[in-house]
């Protein structure tokens, strides 16, 4: 019995494979999910600065509005986000976005969904991440603009 205890011939490389990938493979994960959430992220400060930017500098108020909609689906398909899952707000101080000096604040919410989880499960668990963003703009005083 002493002689099997003491005898080691087995094979390193099964054992080294296999702590590997019970190691390996969660590291993956988690790398890949922080990716997911770094890139809606971005995501979110982008169309949120972008859209302050564009507000500000709007001459048309409804035009404006429609540009930055087409700022977040363009983040959205750049920073491969699902462009169903983004919810842009913008509001401002006064009546109108227009009127001089006017603080537009821009608040954008993405809700993220973790990779690699089937949507089966991500219906009954609601495994997303959400990531906010705010920007804000102050409206150009020196622009003529229409009412």
């Amino acid at each position: 019995m002493k002689r099997l205890l003491a005898e080691e011939s087995g094979s390193s490389v099964i054992e080294f494979v296999s702590i590997a990938l019970i190691l390996l493979i969660p590291t993956l994960y988690l790398f890949a999910t922080l990716f997911t959430i770094q890139s809606a992220s971005f995501a979110a400060e982008g169309i949120a600065r972008e859209s302050a930017r564009i507000m500000s500098e709007a001459r048309d108020e409804g035009a404006a509005r429609n540009y930055a909609a087409g700022v977040a689906a363009i983040a959205a398909h750049d920073l491969n986000v699902p462009s169903e899952n983004i919810h842009l707000d913008i509001s401002c101080s006064t009546p109108s976005c227009l009127d001089a000096e006017a603080d537009i604040d821009v608040s954008v919410t993405i809700e993220q969904p973790l990779p690699l989880i089937p949507a089966f499960i991500r219906d009954r668990l609601g495994t997303s991440v959400s990531v906010d963003a705010h920007a804000l703009g102050i409206a150009n005083p020196y622009l003529e603009r229409s009412r």
